[in-house]
């Protein structure tokens, strides 16, 4: 009888503790859903070591070696009009109109890869983007390697692959963004309810690509000095 006496609890003891553990039950609840709404980060989010990224750049550098291949095949002519153009020195007597040319093709692309993040098919537009974007490009090397040999080719990388090289990695940099936008797209069409996720998503994509605009402006404005230069140099 006397270990019943002290196993029971007061009423006086125990109605707070009652108290407490309904109010921290809400608290409680609330904290499992903001963990379990809280979206960890993924692996394909992380920057530069997207897998994202390094697909597209393999996409550009395959691109690249086909149209390597096709123009010294002969199979387009495409290459030896971009090689005519980039190494006629008439084309770099005026800083501004270098860099109006530079920064015309770069608002372009840039314009584009972010378009591609409003679509729920943005993945394959982006990946067609930068196939046909390294298509190009080794097309017009193999047209200036035909026209000037080893000294054409390294005088048209000396004028072109300063802008060239930071627009590949900007337009990169924001594909990855903007496929992540075409994914969640993609999926709130299933029906999976991630309204908010699009939202946020653009933001960053907008954000991001106002970003590479004011970057491209910078790079495109060395770029042209440096081809100015070159071309008065070389050509």
């Amino acid at each position: 009888m006397r270990a019943a006496k002290t196993a029971a609890t007061p009423l006086w003891r125990a109605a707070p503790a009652a108290k407490a553990a309904e109010s921290a039950r809400p608290q409680a609840q609330g904290d499992a859903a903001c963990q379990a709404h809280r979206r960890p980060r993924r692996r394909d989010e992380a920057g530069w070591l997207s897998p994202w990224y390094l697909g597209y750049l393999a996409l550009f550098v395959a691109g690249h070696l086909g149209g390597v291949l096709a123009g010294r095949l002969g199979v387009s002519e495409l290459g030896k009009d971009l090689a005519a153009y980039y190494m006629d020195g008439a084309h770099y007597t005026a800083f501004s109109a270098v860099f109006l040319g530079l920064y015309s093709g770069a608002f372009l692309q840039l314009s584009a890869v972010a378009l591609c993040g409003f679509s729920a098919l943005g993945g394959g537009f982006l990946a067609a983007f930068f196939a046909l974007k390294g298509a190009v490009f080794g097309l017009c090397a193999a047209g200036v390697f035909a026209r000037g040999g080893a000294r054409g080719l390294v005088v048209y990388w000396l004028m072109t692959c300063l802008p060239e090289l930071c627009l590949l990695l900007l337009t990169l940099w924001l594909a990855v963004c903007a496929q992540r936008l075409a994914a969640a797209l993609l999926r709130s069409l299933g029906g999976a309810g991630l309204h908010a996720r699009p939202m946020n998503g653009t933001k960053t994509l907008l954000l991001r690509y106002f970003t590479a605009l004011v970057l491209g402006a910078a790079v495109c404005a060395a770029g042209g000095g440096s081809a100015v230069f070159f071309a008065g140099v070389l050509l």
